[in-house]
């Protein structure tokens, strides 16, 4: 179970490494009492099987978990494709901005055309340089909000430019 444990959370070197660490305890704990690594011949069986089938078992699990992890992150790159194509090709503005500050992230076309800035001069400066918002009130009205309910929709446009992020 160690060497499962080992090679699942820290992969086929760990697990190997507690494969041999394992391998070595059996080769000294089926010795001869006082004839340290010399065997019965039933036990140098167990040791050889031992020997074999446990880092095989870290091999096979450490293998798997590498396949599962590449799964996992080529599934986590075409989502982000697929959010990126959305985000870029949406005719509605977006905006990505940190919650916290209001710092914009990121903004898709749609939203530079409606606003009039270049990408450079918008995406790293905050709500408040760009003057999106009339009072400081109004982000952090809508900023409150967002934070409660997770998710806004059909925030009012007189109220500022709302970062809506998920």
């Amino acid at each position: 179970l160690v060497v499962v444990f080992a090679a699942f959370h820290g992969g086929l070197r760990s697990g190997l490494l507690s494969a041999a660490i394992a391998w070595a305890y059996f080769t000294w704990s089926f010795s001869i009492p006082g004839r340290r690594f010399h065997y019965a011949p039933d036990d140098m069986m167990r040791v050889v099987i031992w020997g074999v089938t446990v880092p095989l078992t870290a091999l096979m699990v450490g293998r798997l978990k590498a396949r599962a992890l590449a799964a996992e992150r080529a599934a986590l790159k075409e989502s982000n494709a697929r959010f990126t194509r959305a985000f870029h090709g949406s005719p509605i503005g977006i905006v990505q901005a940190r919650l916290s500050d209001g710092r914009i992230l990121d903004v898709n076309s749609a939203m530079l055309e409606v606003l009039g800035y270049g990408r450079d001069e918008f995406v790293g400066r905050t709500s408040a340089e760009l003057g999106l918002w009339p009072s400081p009130v109004d982000r952090a009205t809508v900023s409150g909000r967002l934070r409660r309910e997770r998710a806004l929709r059909n925030v009012d446009p007189e109220g500022g430019l709302a970062e809506l992020v998920a």
